[in-house]
């Protein structure tokens, strides 16, 4: 069994072997992957992972930390993108099994591939060569990833090079105190670094610059296993690697402190952005072409309301000139009314006087007659003076009767044209509105896809 082994390889170890070998001796206990996931770990583009991100999400940052007995950690750097397809998930949004893996692979009770695979044999889905509303809504909550890291816990050190750039100075580091001082002396420098612990799960951060108002799934891809890692990458002084001319610092060879998440595009975001971009161009040129008739429309509201102005400025110019004749009239009855007075006052006089006579004068005087003579003209007078009060009245009745009406006609008048004057006024300033709403708000939606292409 022995010489089978050996037969036809140079004798020592293996890769794999020593790959065994490595891992034990920093850790007896750790477990050590089999020699067909060793291989595949070597071989392979590493692993991937896919996270639900779900709706109600706000802005801001975000940690998810991988599932419960994952071997994943992030040693380089990882791809993002967004993910076309349906998914089971876990209760802390990761994939843990695909249902459907987008357009170009139908796989349904009615439509699936067949034996033995060829291409022919392996159908699109209905409408591949257009997005579902459903995806291109997916893309545009992808758009709102802003940035993204990937962390593994650990035992957070001084920074090395830093305590020796502080010494060079001439500074003793004595207490907390000089280290906290210290370090507001070289910010340009990291001041700690990371001793990784692998036996806990790593997590990823992601920073998003709106909330999220539909679910999305982000692909992520370029996690290694943790035990293929801890047998090859270097864990001391992060921050100062042996061949940083050749990016060790980034990983896999030495694990880095921080893994940056570089998130990517595909052409269904660029065309929803082009279409969007499109679709604002033209919604503009719609306003733009529609402004000649909303200031025409507007010029002719405007002179409407200069002709309801003037008819109005007419109607309160009658008003005072009705109130002035009312005025007049008014003035007149009141003269009328003190001759009235005057009259009344003469005919007591004179009854008292006709009174004051009788008591002197005999039944028999012949003065009586040319008295009773004199007491029928003053009650004719009397009558005549009654009479010509009681028509006045009948004409001031009539005359107030005309001036009411006249006034309540012309206060409708003036209520109409004032309630008129108000509609245009807010007819003139609703399309006003509308036009600089439109415009503003189609400025804005360009420049935030021109931001988002940038």
């Amino acid at each position: 069994m022995k010489t089978l082994y050996s037969e036809g390889r140079v004798v020592g170890l293996s890769a794999y072997e020593l790959y065994v070998r490595q891992v034990l001796s920093r850790n007896p206990s750790a477990k050590v992957l089999s020699e067909s996931q060793w291989l595949a770990a070597a071989l392979g583009t590493n692993n991937s992972m896919i996270l639900k991100i779900p709706a109600g999400t706000t802005k801001g940052v975000h940690d998810y930390v991988l599932p419960e007995g994952s071997d994943l950690c992030g040693c380089t750097y990882i791809i993002g993108t967004v993910f076309e397809g349906s998914a089971e998930f876990d209760e802390d949004g990761w994939a843990t099994k695909v249902d459907d893996y987008g357009r170009l692979i139908a796989n349904t009770g009615q439509l699936y591939p067949k034996t033995p695979g060829e291409p022919e044999d392996v159908p699109v889905k209905p409408g591949y060569d257009t997005p579902s509303d459903e995806f291109i809504e997916q893309c545009n909550e992808y758009m709102k990833v802003t940035s993204g890291i990937m962390l593994q816990p650990g035992e957070w050190i001084d920074n090395v090079y830093q305590v020796e750039l502080e010494n060079e100075a001439g500074i003793v580091l004595t207490t907390e105190s000089d280290v906290e001082l210290l370090a507001d002396l070289s910010n340009d420098v990291a001041r700690m670094s990371l001793n990784v612990d692998l036996s806990k799960r790593g997590f990823v951060r992601i920073l998003f610059d709106e909330d999220i108002d539909t679910d999305f799934y982000i692909f992520l891809h370029g996690f290694a296993y943790k035990n293929i890692l801890a047998g090859m990458s270097g864990f001391d002084d992060l921050l100062n690697t042996d061949n940083p001319e050749n990016g060790d610092f980034l990983g896999p060879q030495a694990f880095p402190w921080a893994v940056h998440i570089t998130f990517i595009y595909n052409n269904d975001m660029m065309g929803n952005v082009r279409y969007s971009v499109e679709r604002m161009i033209s919604l503009y040129e719609q306003v733009v072409h529609s402004t000649d008739y909303f200031e025409d429309t507007a010029r002719e509201l405007n002179n409407r309301y200069a002709t309801l102005t003037d008819r109005y400025n007419e109607l309160i110019l009658g008003f005072e000139d009705t109130v002035a004749q009312v005025n007049a009239m008014q003035s007149k009855v009141d003269n009328l009314q003190s001759q009235i007075d005057t009259i009344n006052t003469t005919i007591a006089d004179m009854q008292s006087s006709i009174v004051a006579t009788n008591s002197r004068i005999d039944d028999n005087d012949t003065r009586l007659n040319g008295i009773d003579d004199t007491i029928v003209s003053i009650n004719r007078r009397i009558t005549n003076a009654e009479g010509h009060a009681d028509d006045i009245d009948v004409r001031m009745e009539a005359l107030d009767k005309t001036v009411d009406d006249k006034i309540q006609a012309i206060s409708d008048t003036v209520e109409a044209v004032d309630t008129k004057i108000s509609e245009l006024k807010e007819e003139v300033g609703t399309l006003s509105q509308l036009t600089t709403t439109n415009k503003t708000q189609i400025v804005r939606a360009i420049n935030e896809v021109n931001g988002k292409i940038q």
